[in-house]
């Protein structure tokens, strides 16, 4: 008979004297599923938060590609750090014509305008 050890990642450690070690798999696997069903709660506590996360950032995704706020944000960007009165006037003008803008995002862009521009002559565009 051969002393054989049997040692897992969750910690378990079996000892049978056994002449082919049939009877330490079947102890394993008891181990296995008895760790199986013990986890499965936070498994599935785990599993809904990452849904929950996935349908979110779906969402966000979405909602950036519908209303075109990566292009929003770099005309809001360079209002407010680049010197170029003409191209700002131009940026500006040409998200105000895009259908795909919501209203929020248009009165937002004016308004930066605004304030980054106050103290400048405007022509009557």
């Amino acid at each position: 008979m051969n002393l054989v050890t049997w040692s897992t990642s969750e910690g378990y450690l079996v000892r049978q004297n056994t002449k082919n070690g049939r009877k330490v798999t079947k102890i394993y696997l008891q181990l296995r599923y008895a760790k199986f069903v013990e986890d499965y709660p936070e498994f599935l506590r785990q599993s809904g938060h990452v849904s929950k996360h996935v349908a979110v950032m779906s969402e966000l995704s979405r909602q950036v590609g519908m209303r075109r706020l990566m292009e929003v944000s770099a005309c809001e960007q360079n209002l407010a750090c680049n010197e170029d009165h003409g191209r700002a006037l131009s940026d500006v003008h040409k998200l105000l014509d895009n259908p795909h803008l919501s209203n929020d995002d248009r009165l937002r862009l004016v308004m930066l305008y605004a304030l980054r521009y106050e103290d400048r002559e405007h022509d009557s565009r």
